[in-house]
């Protein structure tokens, strides 16, 4: 597995651990050819030949939960043989809904938005993408402002997009993490769940974590990705 990384916050010190396993393992397991460890990138994908995924995280802490979930996901996605492309939303340029007009704008007639930010790009993405993994940090027993901030207004586009939604049928697998008290993870699945309904998306896994149950989720939520790449999911109604 090869990694390209863009946008790099040079704030953040970046550690990458390679090892090459011997032939015998090589051809035992293709997924271990190459592990790359890195942190303090806010967009990165990895190269293969399977189908794409899209993870989608939305916390400033590189170390915190929301990126262990992150890499549990990336993780369980790529030994699976899948490809994943990882946007840390809380590191990208990304702007709130301006309300346009008169309470719309060219999300109603054009399915996008006119804000230049990485919303158009993530978007673009998922429209291709096999599945999407959304993780967000719990504040106030909600998604991050930073995740309501791309939910809100991926919704206003998709929701009512006049050619269907682009989202429509996709697997969505929603993650939850409260690194605090470890309150609030059900009310923010449910809010995100709804999230869904209204895209047309099919929420799939719904995974809460916290800091106590931390070392039991993170394998929960690798095994989703795994999962998600092989199909054994529930397909919808």
């Amino acid at each position: 597995m090869a990694v390209r990384q863009g946008r790099i916050d040079r704030r953040v010190l970046v550690a990458v651990r390679k090892v090459k396993p011997d032939a015998a393992l090589r051809q035992k397991d293709r997924a271990d050819e190459e592990n790359v460890f890195v942190r303090g990138y806010n967009h990165s994908f990895t190269e293969g030949g399977g189908h794409m995924f899209i993870v989608i995280t939305a916390s400033p802490n590189k170390d915190g939960l929301t990126a262990a979930c992150g890499e549990a996901a990336l993780a369980g996605i790529t030994g699976a043989g899948g490809r994943a492309e990882v946007f840390d939303i809380s590191a990208l340029k990304l702007e709130p809904c301006r309300i346009c007009g008169d309470g719309w704008g060219n999300c109603l007639s054009a399915g996008r938005c006119f804000i230049d930010d990485c919303l158009l790009e993530i978007q673009a993405k998922i429209k291709d993408a096999e599945g999407v993994f959304v993780i967000t940090p719990v504040y106030w027993m909600q998604p991050s402002e930073r995740m309501k901030y791309f939910c809100d207004r991926l919704r206003r586009c998709e929701a009512i997009r006049k050619d269907g939604s682009w989202v429509e049928n996709k697997q969505i697998n929603l993650v939850a993490a409260a690194g605090g008290s470890g309150n609030g993870t059900a009310q923010c699945l449910a809010e995100l769940e709804q999230w869904c309904r209204h895209i047309r998306a099919i929420p799939q896994e719904r995974i809460g974590i916290t800091r106590f149950n931390r070392g039991e989720m993170l394998k929960v939520i690798e095994d989703a990705g795994r999962r998600m790449v092989l199909g054994e999911y529930f397909k919808g109604w």
